[in-house]
């Protein structure tokens, strides 16, 4: 494997980590936070959501996160990465 390759896989697992962290933590029905704004500063930290909307929002993120990974690790298996 080339050293770009290795640089590329490297990266790949690293976002399949984050990617299945973060379903994980989904999953395990962490509390969600939704933050309007720049990194500077949210221009805004609190809305009201209905609980319906809030287990929508979960599910499609955990699917989301899913989508991510398995993405994630066809370009790795097309780098000849195996696991």
């Amino acid at each position: 494997m080339k050293a770009a390759d290795l640089d590329r896989a490297q990266k790949l697992v690293a976002q399949i980590t984050a990617a299945d962290a973060m379903h994980a933590r989904l999953a395990k029905g962490e509390a969600l936070s939704l933050v309007l704004g720049s990194t500077a500063g949210p221009a805004l930290t609190v809305i009201e959501v209905t609980p319906g909307y809030v287990r929508d929002l979960r599910a499609e993120l955990q699917r989301s996160f899913s989508e991510q990974a398995a993405d994630l690790r066809a370009q790795l298996k097309a780098l000849g990465v195996e696991g």
